[in-house]
């Protein structure tokens, strides 16, 4: 929430058991939203926002709870006048592929990415 993110939570009782977060343009600490819509090539405008990071608990997940949720989400953000959502998954995220097809997401073209990570260790001589 430092960077200016927000989120949406999903509850059962008073457990929650499911989330996703969102960017909105001007809230956050970064000039395109978020770094995600760098590097997927795609610029958030003012009626724009980008969504992320949805879970679902492990003990609640095949539930069909995430689409309607995420309906929710979006018809808020609607209700508040921003027009796009933005979002991606990782290809091998069946799951995610079907919830973002069932939203209707238009699918732009698939993006590879390559995460490195470079380790330094020192030991005694």
């Amino acid at each position: 929430t430092d960077r200016g993110y927000r989120n949406f939570v999903m509850c059962s009782g008073r457990e929650v058991i499911g989330d996703v977060w969102f960017a909105l343009p001007g809230q956050t600490n970064h000039s395109n939203v978020h770094p995600d819509a760098d590097e997927l090539g795609v610029k958030i405008g003012q009626k724009d926002t980008y969504l992320f990071d949805a879970f679902i608990k492990p003990d609640q997940r095949g539930k069909s709870l995430i689409t309607p949720f995420m309906l929710t989400a979006l018809a808020m953000l609607k209700e508040k006048g921003y027009e796009y959502a933005y979002g991606f998954y990782e290809l091998k995220n069946t799951p995610a592929l079907w919830m973002h097809r069932l939203l209707k997401y238009e699918e732009l073209p698939k993006r590879q990415r390559t995460n490195l990570i470079f380790y330094h260790q020192s030991a005694p001589a």
